[in-house]
């Protein structure tokens, strides 16, 4: 039965991940093509982060003898980890922001879906504050799926230059669209 809980948690994750990474990608490069379930893992990386960061107990014990809380070091080698897989993300047509995308959708999804801290003589007051995270972090990432899909259907003339974090132009044509013949979302 727990097994089957994990099987549905992390799938819910995965998928929410996914979209997310997509719909922050679609919003900021939206004239890039983009395939794959890179923002997918990473979400899944998220997942762990959360879950790391949710079991530090005492912040200002903890940065003094990180090397002795096994959640820290976790969580700071989670993000090691995704500092050198977002590193390839600076050649061309690999998609930095769907990771991206999927990192936040995947930690922030992970605190609403997983049960981090189950402990069986929870106060009335732990629970509350539990649900009520759940909830806040649930509203935040409907709002801040509606404002990606807001951004990308309505204010498409909206310029935010954010190539560099998907491509370094090393040459004058490194970063070129290949001859890709892309056109606007909705034609005027």
């Amino acid at each position: 039965r727990v097994r089957e809980y994990w099987l549905v948690a992390y799938s819910l994750i995965y998928l929410i991940s996914g979209s997310g990474g997509t719909l922050l990608s679609a919003f900021l490069t939206p004239y890039q093509p983009e395939v794959g379930a890179s923002g997918s893992l990473f979400g899944i990386i998220g997942s762990h982060i959360a879950r790391d960061f949710v079991e530090i107990d005492d912040w200002t014990r903890t940065i003094g003898a990180w090397r002795k809380d096994h959640s820290l070091s976790k969580m700071f080698g989670w993000l090691l980890i995704c500092v050198f897989l977002l590193i390839p993300g600076l050649l061309p047509w690999i998609d930095n922001w769907g990771h991206l995308g999927g990192l936040l959708y995947g930690f922030l999804g992970s605190i609403v879906i997983l049960d981090h801290r189950v402990k069986k003589a929870d106060s009335w007051w732990d629970w509350f504050i539990r649900m009520t995270t759940r909830v806040t972090v649930m509203c935040v990432l409907g709002l801040m799926t509606l404002l990606f899909v807001y951004l990308f259907y309505c204010k498409q003339d909206l310029e935010i230059h954010v190539g560099f974090m998907n491509c370094i132009p090393f040459t004058a044509d490194f970063c070129l669209d290949s001859c890709m013949e892309l056109r606007p979302r909705i034609s005027t």
